[in-house]
């Protein structure tokens, strides 16, 4: 009976994870690829939800002998998912914790900005897609 009461009190949040694309080759750049991907957790609380989040992002990462690795470098932000204002919306019964919601790719002149984004201050980014 407590993992029932446990799914009763857990809502949806949107977490924020952040993949960097390392090069096989580094070319003589500062420049900084990077693939923030938001995605769907169902979890009881904003700690619960950002470990769940750290899991997934590691199941991302991928080495390549190839052409590029991807890293995980972390959860930048947990953010609430509210539920429609009339109240009338199915769509919670329908979610996967794990479903992405967004991906952004985003370049940064360097690994200082990158930092300075990681931190939620302001930094100087591209958006590619």
């Amino acid at each position: 009976m407590a993992t029932v009461a446990k799914r009763a009190r857990e809502k949806w949040f949107s977490a924020h994870i952040v993949l960097v694309i390392v090069p096989k080759v580094r070319a003589n750049r500062a420049a900084v690829d990077v693939w923030e991907n938001i995605v769907l957790i169902k979890a009881v609380n904003a700690a619960a939800a950002k470990r769940k989040a750290a899991s997934i992002g590691r199941l991302h990462a991928r080495r390549s002998k190839a052409d590029a690795s991807i890293e995980f470098r972390g959860v930048r932000a947990v953010v609430d998912v509210l539920p429609s204002p009339t109240g009338k919306a199915k769509w919670n019964e329908i979610l996967e914790s794990g479903a992405e919601v967004s991906c952004n790719k985003l370049q940064f002149a360097s690994s200082r900005e990158f930092s300075r984004f990681m931190k939620m201050l302001r930094a100087k980014a591209e958006l590619l897609w």
